[in-house]
């Protein structure tokens, strides 16, 4: 979607964060709430999508995605409950 409003000139922009393309959902430890963002980490065939979209330019920056929490709120094994979960 936004390679294609590129290419038809649309002044449009588009960023991710470093746990995106760091992280992968299936190396994620069971119940490793620390993981714990929004959107949740994806499967790596999604993270090498966001590194060709890097080096390709669709995707612009990469951003903090800042977002501080204590260290308790994060760690109950529970990803529903927890923070960013």
């Amino acid at each position: 979607v936004i390679a294609d409003a590129k290419r038809s000139g649309l002044p449009v922009t588009a960023e991710t964060c470093p746990h995106y393309l760091t992280f992968a959902a299936e190396t994620v430890p069971e119940g490793g709430t620390e993981f714990a963002a929004c959107p949740p980490i994806r499967p790596s065939a999604n993270k090498e999508r966001l590194w060709a979209g890097l080096a390709g330019g669709t995707i612009d920056m990469v951003v903090s995605d800042h977002s501080p929490c204590a260290p308790e709120l994060k760690g109950d094994g529970d990803f529903g409950g927890v923070f960013g979960g």
